[in-house]
């Protein structure tokens, strides 16, 4: 049997453990700041423990208190670090007026049409150290309307 209590302490331990505040975490998965509340006397929704395991990058299980291991791979863990970049840049992204979207999609697609004449070994050296293109765009200038 799992204990809601125990479960919000968890995730409340490993926030503060990589100094995430539980605000923060809540706001960043799209979860209102009262969940936590909730969970401290019900137990949470397994999509939302899904999320929280996802940004914290540990098992739900760990979560749970089914096990004390939560480190997940390290494979595991740079995903979930890149996703947590990710979307912070999206976020980021969605507080610009149109003028600095279209300067952010132009900007994208001419690093993009850039990353496309490097020399094949350069191209590869980029994705090595995460830099990919995938595809063209649709043209050199796009604007949003």
């Amino acid at each position: 049997m799992y204990i809601s209590q125990d479960v919000a302490d968890r995730i409340k331990n490993l926030a503060q453990k990589k100094s995430i505040s539980v605000k923060k975490l809540l706001s960043d998965i799209g979860l209102g700041f009262n969940t936590m509340s909730n969970m401290r006397n019900s137990m949470p929704k397994a999509d939302n423990l899904a999320k929280i395991a996802d940004y914290l990058g540990c098992s739900v299980d760990y979560l749970l208190g089914r096990t004390e291991e939560y480190s997940p791979q390290s494979t595991e863990q740079t995903t979930v670090e890149a996703d947590k970049e990710y979307f912070e840049l999206i976020e980021e992204y969605k507080k610009l007026d149109l003028k600095g979207k279209n300067k952010v999609l132009n900007t994208i697609f001419s690093e993009q049409e850039r990353v496309k004449l490097l020399e094949p070994d350069e191209s590869m050296q980029l994705a090595a150290f995460g830099g990919d293109f995938k595809g063209k765009p649709k043209s050199k200038k796009t604007q949003l309307t």
